[in-house]
């Protein structure tokens, strides 16, 4: 399956609100309805990327964005601004298998590592962990080497699960604030 992109994720504005303040402090006020996400293409490593700041009425991406949090999903909204993404948070951190010395591990398996760093980590290379635990990164798409296998970092524990989830179709508003 391939990866949600800015192309999948629809933008209806509202009618313009007013700007707040005047001069070199003034600051747009925008509030959009988004829909992505149909079960057919998987969320992306670090976040779904947003769409360029003219689809959203602002001539600069965001400074902040407060969404309005999908009833009954289980799921809370961030705002990712240094990447201009938007990242899809469980409220509950499923449960995960911690990663095991000397074990066999098949392509896509899913472990966190024994000592908790917060990370999630997908199988790239098929293989046998080492006698004893690596360094596991803690950069989005990064390896670890661990043994004849090699991990991906794929996300918080509690993010979905990037190049795996698949989110249903998910509509919320956006009030957005910036430029």
């Amino acid at each position: 399956m391939a990866d949600l992109t800015a192309s999948d994720v629809g933008v209806v504005l509202e009618p313009r609100l007013k700007d707040m303040a005047r001069g070199a402090m003034a600051k747009a006020l925008t509030v959009a309805e988004i829909t992505l996400g149909d079960g057919a293409k998987t969320y992306p490593i670090g976040g779904v990327p947003l769409p360029a700041a003219g689809v959203l009425a602002l001539i600069r991406n965001p400074q902040l964005v407060l969404f309005q949090q999908p009833a009954d999903r289980g799921l809370a909204l961030r705002y990712d601004a240094a990447n201009h993404k938007l990242r899809i948070m469980r409220f509950k951190d499923p449960s995960y298998t911690a990663r095991a010395d000397s074990t066999s591990y098949s392509l896509g398996d899913l472990r966190v590592p024994a000592t908790a760093n917060g990370y999630l980590y997908r199988c790239s290379t098929a293989g046998t962990s080492h006698s004893s635990a690596p360094t596991f990164g803690t950069v989005l798409g990064g390896p670890t080497e661990d043994g004849t296998a090699v991990w991906t970092c794929v996300g918080l524990v509690d993010e979905l699960v990037g190049g795996v989830d698949a989110p249903a179709e998910l509509t919320f508003k956006a009030l957005m604030i910036g430029d």
